[in-house]
C-alpha cells in the first residue's frame, strides 16, 4: 500500500524476542526507557485514525515491529518511494528531473548537503504572456523523480493551485445540426490532444469533441443539438 498522509503522522518501533501483537502493544504502552512516553502517547492519540504495521528481524535486537500512525491517509495507484541516500553515491543533477504545474521545471540550484537535497527550478513562460508561467489548471504538487529509484514523497503543504482564465466563454451560437468550429482562447489548458489533462468542452450538456488543443487555445466541433446554449469548460478537474 502506497500513499500520502495528511495533517499529522508518527512512528513507533518495538524491539524484542517476541513480536506477537500483545507483546508489541504492551511494550509500547509501558514505553520503558522513554521519560516522556512518546509511544504510549501515539497509541492514545484519538486523532490517529489510520495505522500501518510491519514486522521483521533485526541485526542486533533479534526482532522488531514498526507502527506508523496517521490522522488521514490517501492511497496512491503507484509506489512513490522517497529517494535513498547511498554512501559514496551522492545524487547528481543529471539523475533528477522535476515537473511542476504540468510543466518540466529546469533545475537552477542543486545543492546536496549531508542527506538534505535543496533544489530550485524554473518553469517555462506562458506563450501569450511572458510574465506568467506555462501551467495547467488544477492543484499541483512538485513531481521529483530520481533515476533508478522513483518519485520522492512531497510535503502536501507545497501544493499550488492554478486557475483557469478564459478569454471567451458564454453563450454559443451554431447550427442546430452541429458542425460549428469553435475557438476558445485562454490560459492553462492541457498541452495537446494526447497530453490534455482531461480538457473537455460541453455545450448544453452535449460534448464538443476537441479538434486541436494547446496551453492557450481550444478548438472543438459542435455536435447536433448543441446550439444557442451555455458552454462549460473543464481542465484537470477545474
Amino acid at each position: 500500500m502506497f500513499g500520502q498522509w495528511q495533517t499529522d503522522a508518527q512512528e513507533s518501533i518495538y524491539y524484542g524476542h517476541g513480536i506477537d501483537a500483545e507483546f508489541v502493544v504492551f511494550g509500547l504502552l509501558i514505553d520503558d526507557g522513554n521519560d516522556k512516553r512518546p509511544n504510549r502517547d501515539h497509541l492514545f492519540t484519538a486523532t490517529f485514525t489510520k495505522i500501518g504495521v510491519a514486522t521483521g528481524t533485526h541485526s542486533t535486537k533479534t526482532k522488531m515491529a514498526v507502527v506508523n500512525y496517521a490522522t488521514t491517509y490517501t492511497s496512491m495507484s503507484q509506489p512513490v518511494p522517497a529517494p535513498v541516500k547511498v554512501p559514496g553515491y551522492p545524487w547528481v543533477q543529471s539523475e533528477v528531473t522535476v515537473k511542476f504545474m504540468g510543466s518540466p521545471c529546469t533545475i537552477t540550484t542543486f545543492d546536496l548537503v549531508d542527506t538534505a537535497l535543496n533544489i530550485a527550478c524554473t518553469i517555462p513562460v506562458n506563450a501569450n504572456n511572458a510574465n506568467k508561467a506555462r501551467a495547467v489548471a488544477g492543484d499541483h504538487l512538485p513531481e521529483i523523480h530520481f533515476e533508478g529509484v522513483g518519485y520522492a514523497i512531497v510535503d502536501s503543504n507545497l501544493v499550488a493551485t492554478t486557475l483557469l482564465p478564459v478569454s471567451t466563454l458564454g453563450n454559443v451560437n451554431g447550427a442546430p445540426s452541429g458542425g460549428t468550429e469553435l475557438t476558445i482562447p485562454g490560459e492553462n489548458f492541457g498541452f495537446s490532444l494526447t497530453d490534455s489533462y482531461a480538457t473537455s468542452v460541453t455545450i448544453g450538456g452535449v460534448a464538443c469533441p476537441l479538434t486541436a488543443l494547446s496551453n492557450t487555445e481550444i478548438r472543438c466541433r459542435t455536435a447536433s443539438g448543441a446550439a444557442n446554449t451555455s458552454l462549460v469548460l473543464s481542465v484537470n478537474g477545474k
